[in-house]
């Protein structure tokens, strides 16, 4: 037996046990659809102490960068036309690539209307800073409303993050006015999530994590790492609802499983909007997605724009249906 094989087991047991309170956490209420000059809005929630009222789906620019200037283009608008006013990216997506086009299409006929949200992996005070100011020029803004620190793997790696300067220069930028709200991601152990949160940093309030129907059965960000920004009033946004592809079976091409089959939980268990609506059913402020085509975005912001909840007892019926494949975080390529 390999020394994981406990600790996936003790997971697995900890979801099923705890399921019943991960299901019975205050959801986060959404707000009826309005409109702005460019037309109708998506519904918001507010995200946590920042007060920000947020679209409930964020479009994730790594698919942006990843596409041409044309597509690129063209996903924008589709979201600006169909209400989106969120939209994610990061200094470390394409080499800046991404937010020089979030830059380019959004300035000047959209930048008011929308948040932006950028990220830093950054490890030292002086280099966030460059980060910054390089975010800045490449969106072409003079204010972000969502800086992170970008994807936190662990507690030492949060521990010598903080001590190398890098919330300080966050929180330098946030009294400047150049930021508005801060936080982090974190997508691979809970643990670490929950080291920063319960740092109580001045100013940090804002959680990107993954939230699926496969987490709750192994290292779960929605049983361990949600409740804990709750009570802290952190919000939460949602990332990987289809656990980065995972749940589409193949092999998986980075992480811990590069180069292993992955079970295919889409179609055999559950759809893609089932899989969009759990994310949304569960107490976050909105979801971040990546879309391949612009057929697949229109269809994420369908699905985010009817804002179907799930019960309870829908929620929980996926999470065992998938459970003795999830609990052994075969889909979950990012977590370690």
């Amino acid at each position: 037996m390999s020394s994981s094989t406990p600790l996936h087991r003790r997971n697995f047991v900890k979801g099923a046990a705890g399921l019943a309170g991960a299901l019975l956490l205050p959801r986060i209420p959404t707000f009826a659809a309005k409109s702005d000059q460019w037309g109708d809005v998506l519904p918001t929630r507010t995200l946590g102490k920042t007060g920000l009222d947020v679209t409930v789906y964020c479009i994730g620019g790594h698919h942006i960068g990843d596409k041409s200037e044309q597509v690129a283009k063209a996903s924008i608008d589709v979201c600006i036309q169909k209400g989106v006013r969120f939209i994610d990216t990061a200094e470390s997506y394409q080499r800046g690539r991404s937010e020089e086009l979030i830059g380019r299409f959004l300035e000047p006929k959209y930048r008011e209307q929308v948040q932006l949200l950028t990220k830093t992996k950054s490890i030292d005070g002086e280099s966030v800073r460059r980060d910054i100011k390089k975010s800045l020029e490449r969106l072409r803004t003079d204010y972000i409303d969502i800086y992170l620190m970008h994807s936190v793997n662990t507690i030492e790696d949060a521990d010598n993050r903080l001590e190398r300067g890098v919330y300080e220069a966050m929180l330098e930028a946030k009294k400047e006015g150049t930021i508005r709200h801060l936080g982090f991601s974190g997508h691979v152990t809970p643990e670490a999530n929950n080291h920063l949160i319960n740092k109580e940093l001045e100013g940090m309030s804002v959680m990107l994590c993954p939230v699926n129907v496969a987490d709750p059965s192994y290292k779960s960000f929605i049983l361990e790492s949600i409740p804990l920004a709750q009570k802290h009033n952190i919000g939460v946004l949602a990332m990987k609802s289809l656990a980065g592809g995972g749940f589409l079976g193949g092999k998986s091409v980075w992480g811990r499983l590069a180069g292993q089959e992955r079970p295919e939980l889409v179609p055999k268990f559950l759809s893609v909007e089932e899989a969009h609506r759990f994310a949304l059913s569960q107490p976050v402020a909105s979801l971040v997605a990546g879309h391949d085509s612009i057929e697949q975005l229109e269809q994420n912001i369908a699905v985010a724009a009817a804002s179907s909840m799930m019960s309870d007892s829908e929620r929980e019926q996926l999470i065992q249906k998938v459970a003795s494949v999830a609990s052994q975080g075969m889909n979950e390529h990012y977590k370690g």
